[in-house]
């Protein structure tokens, strides 16, 4: 049986969607917070019909070592010290004996092994079960219908304050990542700076997420992953001796694709690992910039706090994932297509949430979307996939404050892909 329990437990285990770990992760939880927290919760389902079903089996493969009972003393024998003679034993001795009250005894014996037997059988289906899901998001209200104007691709905005002026928060020195000996992305040297919403924007399979994940060491977790190059933040390497993963998550907040960060519990548990200590002389408010997230959300889902976040809108869930991600207050923000597969509306409370965010935070986003990059981002980096005889690998092209990347970039190539001849 304990075999059994214990492969059951294994492959329950395994069916935990890795989003759901990378995205507690992401949010500078540690590993065991985030077995005890996220991934045992959406295990125990499984795990107990496992331990149902293994029990199951056992009783009828193996009843008679599990149901025992002294049927020549008429009692139930506790001791363990004692001998003992087995169900399926005494039914059959019962059975060869001329007393018509043995045979009884027999029948009985028989019907109480068949029904724990069926009895533990149908008790495994009600366990394996799902629990019912909110189906769907709430209502739009008539006033958040208003009508979305087109946006030109760099359409002239206030000219933020140049980057050169401003500090430095990452900065990656001939960053290498590869998966097992094929490179994902290869030698980028590239400065995200404070306050500003830097995106990274390229044909799939360029590395952009996985330049991204390298901010906050969550290619850790793939075990092929190798670093090469240097990630300095605020000018130590996250990737030297001795530097904790999870610290380096605590101050860069990951929001993962499609809001799978958010596990099913209730919308109050918005908080997830321990908050950062903030430096003294560091001028933020982060009370205001929580507002800022989660105000038009709470407006809207405040009177469903106990229900599961899976019963959002995908824009609800998106806008979730960002106010959990700066309820602990970090330094870097990082979002891997924030708005893929929302909306036009869901959109736009998502690129305006962004706007407000970067007064308070630094933002790293990556998006297939070239005009919500221009609408949204101050600096833009441009990758794409270069090929070689042993297959492709992600190269940083162009880096440079958006306006002159989507009007007068330097590599054709950025040219290119941004007026979508290619990509």
């Amino acid at each position: 049986m304990l075999p059994l329990i214990a492969r059951a437990t294994q492959e329950v285990l395994a069916l935990v969607p890795g989003t759901l770990r990378e995205g507690a992760l992401a949010l500078g939880a540690s590993r065991w917070r985030t077995v005890l927290g996220v991934v045992l919760p959406t295990s125990l389902g499984g795990i107990l019909t496992g331990t149902v079903l293994a029990v199951a089996r056992a009783a009828g493969e193996t009843a008679p070592l599990l149901f025992t009972t002294s049927i020549a003393a008429n009692a139930v024998t506790w001791d363990p010290r004692q001998p003992v003679l087995s169900i399926p034993y005494d039914i059959f001795v019962l059975s060869e004996s001329p007393d018509p009250a043995d045979h009884a005894r027999a029948w009985a014996l028989g019907f109480v092994l068949i029904c724990f037997v069926l009895v533990t059988s149908l008790s495994a289906p009600p366990a394996a079960r799902p629990i019912p899901k909110e189906a769907g998001g709430l209502t739009m209200e008539a006033d958040t219908m208003n009508v979305v104007a087109p946006i030109e691709i760099a359409q002239p905005r206030e000219a933020p304050r140049s980057a050169s002026d401003r500090d430095i928060v990452f900065e990656t020195r001939a960053l290498t990542v590869s998966y097992g000996k094929a490179p994902a992305v290869s030698d980028v040297d590239l400065s995200i700076y404070r306050n500003l919403v830097t995106a990274i924007i390229g044909p799939s399979g360029c590395g952009k997420s996985t330049f991204l994940r390298s901010l906050n060491r969550m290619n850790d977790l793939v075990p092929s992953a190798k670093i090469e190059g240097e990630v300095l933040y605020h000018g130590q390497n996250i990737y030297g001796d001795g530097v904790d993963p999870v610290e380096v998550r605590a101050a860069d907040r990951d929001g993962l694709p499609e809001a799978e960060s958010v596990p099913e519990v209730d919308l109050r548990q918005r908080r997830l690992g321990p908050a950062r200590p903030r430096d003294e002389g560091r001028s933020r408010q982060p009370r205001r910039a929580r507002a800022n997230a989660g105000g038009s959300l709470w407006d809207e889902v405040s009177d469903r706090l106990k229900k599961g976040a899976f019963g959002l809108s995908g824009g609800q869930q998106q806008r979730l994932c960002i106010a959990r991600a700066i309820a602990v207050e970090p330094d870097v923000v990082l979002l891997d297509e924030p708005a893929s597969a929302l909306d036009p509306i869901a959109t736009s409370k998502i690129e305006d949430l962004m706007h407000e965010l970067k007064n308070e935070y630094t933002l790293v986003i990556v998006t297939h979307n070239m005009q919500q990059a221009a609408r949204v981002a101050d600096m833009t980096a441009f990758f794409t996939l270069e090929r070689t005889e042993s297959g492709g690998h992600g190269v940083l092209v162009e880096y440079d404050e958006t306006p002159k990347i989507f009007t007068q970039p330097s590599d054709k190539r950025t040219e290119g892909y941004v007026t979508g001849r290619f990509g």
